[in-house]
């Protein structure tokens, strides 16, 4: 298809009509500047535009596609003028789901690396431990340990005793790994640590030391009885898909 000749054609039929650009735009109706990209046979006309430009022209859609006036016999350069237009519009079509499919890859590549992110950032970030422990006189127990990226949170929970004699002194948490004294207290023991400068535990090597605590208790001014802290795990949300308990009873 020859988009110069069929400017050149609309031109002359614009100028043997003594319509401006302006008023042929007006007439069909569309933007002046389309009219200019037909004449300078960059674009040209859609269907519904070669019909309107036919009716004002007093011209075959057929002409207007060749580009001149009395086609009758030139049926196989129309028969190719059509073909092309069939090529164009498949060329269009696939340009079109070639585009979409690239968008469509790209949005899911976009969908699974934040979902790889989250997950990662995610999976088995949180850890809950139960906290243990008994000596002679003394038992521990409801205490609870929580591991997550940011934070850790320790509350060494109660710690009961029988003999109405006993008057605790002082508590000590330590690490016996390597005998580090976390902290000292005359009351309940409850820590909230931030990673980094000054911290209690160590988040890198904190797996490895769940079961090197060790409490060790004062009472009655000169006694002392160490308990070693038993911690089990009772959460940690590594389920790829989460199902709800029926509740019992």
């Amino acid at each position: 298809m020859n988009y110069k000749k069929i400017g050149s054609f609309i031109r002359n039929l614009r100028n043997d009509n003594n319509l401006s650009q302006y008023k042929l735009a007006e007439m069909i109706p569309i933007s002046r500047q389309a009219v200019s990209k037909w004449e300078r046979g960059e674009t040209i006309p859609d269907s519904s535009t070669l019909v309107k430009l036919s009716e004002i022209f007093n011209v075959t859609i057929n002409e207007l596609l060749l580009g001149q006036k009395n086609v009758k016999n030139n049926i196989n350069e129309l028969q190719e003028i059509t073909l092309n237009i069939v090529d164009e519009n498949n060329k269009k079509d696939k340009k079109y789901k070639k585009l979409f499919l690239i968008f469509f890859v790209i949005i899911i590549t976009m969908i699974m690396f934040f979902l790889t992110y989250y997950f990662i950032n995610s999976y088995n970030s949180i850890k809950v431990y139960t906290i243990r422990g008994n000596s002679d006189n003394f038992l521990v127990r409801n205490g609870i340990f929580v591991i997550t990226k940011e934070k850790l949170y320790f509350e060494l929970g109660d710690i009961e005793y029988d003999n109405n004699d006993i008057t605790i002194n002082l508590i000590s948490l330590y690490n016996r790994n390597d005998n580090k004294l976390i902290i000292s207290s005359t009351r309940k023991v409850l820590i909230t640590d931030y990673y980094g400068y000054n911290e209690y535990f160590n988040y890198n090597s904190i797996s490895s030391e769940l079961n090197d605590f060790y409490l060790v208790i004062k009472y009655n001014d000169s006694k002392t009885e160490t308990i070693h802290l038993r911690l089990e795990e009772d959460f940690a949300n590594d389920n790829l898909i989460f199902s709800k308990t029926e509740k019992i009873g």
